[in-house]
């Protein structure tokens, strides 16, 4: 599985979410380390060097905490390249991180 060009981060995990629940469902069930692993290999090229750095972790950690260090990473790409070396991959990620951002503020303000 590649992320397509031009798709954003999230569509990229909401298909890889879709596909292993799809095997689960045909009884295949998946370890979680080839789940890492398999999610780290459908990345684009822009994390490849991030990457080589994490492999040694990568079979020790769960895939939702794995997805969360993506989203560190894509968000510290934005915010240190000032989007000059970031393709629209990884911004249309970034938008998607900081929509989901704000829902989430906007949501605990009508909490209080």
């Amino acid at each position: 599985m590649d992320m397509a060009p031009g798709s954003s981060l999230m569509d990229n995990e909401r298909e890889f979410d879709a596909l292993v629940e799809g095997l689960s469902v045909m009884g295949r069930i998946m370890d979680p380390e080839d789940l890492v692993v398999i999610y780290a290999n459908s990345l684009p090229q822009e994390y490849s060097t991030w990457l080589q750095g994490q492999s040694a972790t990568l079979d020790k950690i769960a895939l939702s905490d794995f997805k969360g260090l993506v989203h560190e990473e894509t968000q510290w790409m934005i915010n240190f390249t000032n989007g000059s070396d970031v393709n629209s991959v990884i911004q249309s990620s970034a938008a998607n991180i900081a929509n989901k951002q704000k829902k989430k503020k906007s949501q605990e303000g009508f909490k209080r």
